[in-house]
């Protein structure tokens, strides 16, 4: 005869993923990178992206330890490898249109900042 555990004993999947544990950026709960959690992501870690309607292009900031001339090509790359075991379904052209909506929803226009 085999032995065969209590109901209780067995675990389902659900479960399982209710034990995972979530990440500090996952705001939204999901586990998925979303435009949520990496707007949280950004936040946390003090990085801000906005979108100059002057120059038509994308601006970084608080990206310490590297260049700023770089930073629209690398900036993506940062990311992903700071998020890849921190979230489902993240790679690195995905973060890169997210950042892209969040800088369309942050725009600056730095003449009207100097007047």
């Amino acid at each position: 005869m085999l032995f065969e555990p209590d109901a209780y004993d067995k675990k389902t999947d659900k479960d399982t993923k209710r034990e995972k544990k979530l990440s500090v950026y996952d705001i939204d709960g999901t586990g998925i990178l979303t435009i949520a959690n990496l707007k949280n992501y950004l936040k946390i870690k003090g990085y801000k992206v906005q979108y100059n309607i002057i120059k038509h292009s994308l601006e970084y900031s608080g990206f310490i330890g590297h260049s700023n001339a770089h930073l629209p090509e690398i900036a993506p790359t940062i990311i992903y490898d700071e998020l890849q075991t921190e979230f489902q379904k993240c790679n690195i052209a995905k973060i890169a249109d997210m950042l892209l909506v969040i800088a369309s929803d942050n725009r600056v226009n730095p003449l009207l900042d100097m007047i």
